[in-house]
C-alpha cells in the first residue's frame, strides 16, 4: 500500500505506472538503485547494481538464519546494551566489573571516600562485646571487652544498631580459629576478583543476629536500595566472603547493605537471630524429597541451628526425624535437648543406622540431610 501511495503521488512515477501497470517499474528504490554508481557495496563482475543488492540481501538473510536465539539477540543489540551485557558477563567471570558511585564509596575501591557531608557524628560510645586479637582456639583467644570504643561518626552508608540477640554457630567459631582469606591463594579464588575479605583485628565475633537501628548516616534514609531509618528492626545478612559485622556485642556499626529490614516483633527474638538457619531448614524440606506428614527424615549435625530448625518444622508438619549427633561426653545432654524440641530419635553419629532401623521395624527415611560431608555423609547414603 505504501508503494502504491508513493507511486500515485509522484507524477513521473504515476505516468510510468499508467504505461506499464507495474509498481516496481516506477518505484523510488529501483530508480535509486539503477542510478547508484559509487558507494560501499563492491560491484561484482557481470552483475548490475540491482542484482548485487539482491545477492547482498540474500547473504544477510542466510547469516541471520544460522544464528541461534542467543546469538540473534546479541546481533540485534544496540552498542550500549551489548557493552553492558559484556561487562556483566566479565564481572561474573571475575575478570572485571562495573560499579556505581555508591559501590565505590561503600567498598572504598581505589581509595575513594565520602566527605563528612553525609556522616553523622556520634557522642563517645562504648559497647560490651566478645572479641579476639588473634586467630586460634576459641577457648584461648576469646575475651569479653566491657568498654570497646565505637567510632566517633557514622560514615557514608553506615548505621548504628543495638543488638537484641545473636546466634551462636560453628561459623562464628571457625572465623575465630582461622582467617578464611587464606583461601584467596588457592583455586578457584586465586582466579577471581571476588576474594575473601580479611578481618581487621582486634575484631568482634558474630555473623548473625537481630537488632534495632539507633542512628544512621545522613544518606542512608534516602537510599533507593538498603535504605534504613531509626527504630527499624534489622537482621544481619551473612555474606560468606565478607568479614562478620560483629553481632556479639551490645552495639554494632556496619554498612546498611549488610542488613535486612524486618517487621518489628513478628517472630520471637531467637527465631530472628537464627533466621538464616530457619530459612535454610524450610527450603530443605520444601524443595527436596517431596516429604509429607508421616514420612521420615534423617539428618546429621542435628545439634546445630539448622538441624534444630529442621526438627521443629518437622514436628509441626508431623514428619518423623532421626537425628545423628556427635558421640562425645555431652551426648546425653544434647539428646535431652533435641527430644524436648520435637526429635523422634536421637542417635550417635557412629551408629549403624540401617541395622538400627531394621531392628526396630521402621521404614527407611525419604530424605537425608547431610550437614557435614565426608565419611559422615557416606554413612547417610
Amino acid at each position: 500500500m505504501q508503494k502504491a501511495y508513493d507511486t500515485l503521488c509522484d507524477p513521473q512515477r504515476r505516468a510510468q505506472y499508467d504505461k506499464s501497470k507495474s509498481l516496481d517499474a516506477g518505484s523510488a528504490a529501483k530508480q535509486y538503485a539503477e542510478s547508484f554508481a559509487d558507494g560501499d557495496i563492491p560491484k561484482q563482475k557481470g552483475m548490475n547494481i540491482v542484482q548485487q543488492m539482491e545477492v547482498a540481501k540474500a547473504e544477510d538473510a542466510k547469516m541471520a538464519g544460522t544464528k541461534g536465539t542467543v546469538s540473534q539477540s546479541g546481533y540485534n543489540m544496540s552498542h550500549s546494551s551489548g557493552f553492558e551485557a559484556w561487562l556483566r558477563n566479565q564481572k561474573g567471570l571475575g575478570n572485571t566489573g562495573f560499579y556505581t558511585a555508591e559501590d565505590l564509596l561503600r567498598s572504598k575501591r581505589g581509595g575513594i571516600q565520602a566527605s563528612d557531608d553525609t556522616a553523622t557524628f556520634l557522642p563517645s560510645l562504648s559497647t560490651t562485646a566478645v572479641c579476639y586479637d588473634k586467630h586460634g582456639p576459641p577457648d584461648d583467644v576469646l575475651y569479653v571487652d566491657k568498654s570497646r570504643q565505637l567510632p566517633d561518626k557514622l560514615a557514608h552508608g553506615e548505621v548504628l544498631v543495638h543488638m537484641l540477640a545473636a546466634c551462636v554457630n560453628d561459623e562464628d567459631l571457625l572465623r575465630v580459629q582461622t582467617s578464611l582469606s587464606v583461601l584467596n591463594d588457592f583455586a578457584p579464588f586465586n582466579r577471581t576478583s571476588n576474594k575473601w575479605e580479611k578481618e581487621e583485628l582486634p575484631a568482634v565475633v558474630g555473623v548473625e543476629g537481630v537488632g534495632v537501628v539507633l542512628a544512621t548516616a545522613q544518606n542512608v534514609p534516602g537510599l533507593s536500595k538498603y535504605a534504613l531509618e531509626v527504630k527499624d528492626w534489622v537482621i544481619a545478612m551473612p555474606d560468606a566472603r565478607m568479614a562478620p559485622i560483629g553481632c556479639w556485642g551490645t552495639l554494632c556499626v556496619c554498612d546498611s547493605s549488610r542488613l535486612l529490614k524486618v517487621p518489628a516483633a513478628m517472630l520471637p527474638l531467637q527465631h530472628y537471630a537464627c533466621s538464616r538457619s530457619l530459612a535454610t531448614a524450610y527450603r530443605l524440606l520444601e524443595d527436596y524429597g517431596n516429604v509429607k506428614p508421616g514420612d521420615t527424615v534423617i539428618q546429621n549435625a542435628a545439634d546445630l541451628p539448622t538441624g534444630q530448625a529442621v526438627i521443629q518444622l518437622c514436628k509441626m508438619l508431623k514428619i518423623r526425624t532421626i537425628n545423628l549427633v556427635p558421640d562425645d561426653a555431652s551426648f546425653d545432654r544434647t539428646k535431652e535437648l533435641l527430644m524436648e524440641i520435637g526429635a523422634t530419635m536421637v542417635l550417635k553419629d557412629t551408629t549403624n543406622v540401617v541395622a538400627f532401623l531394621k531392628d526396630i521395624g521402621t521404614e527407611m527415611p525419604r530424605l537425608a540431610i547431610d550437614g557435614m560431608g565426608g565419611e559422615a555423609g557416606k554413612r547417610l547414603a
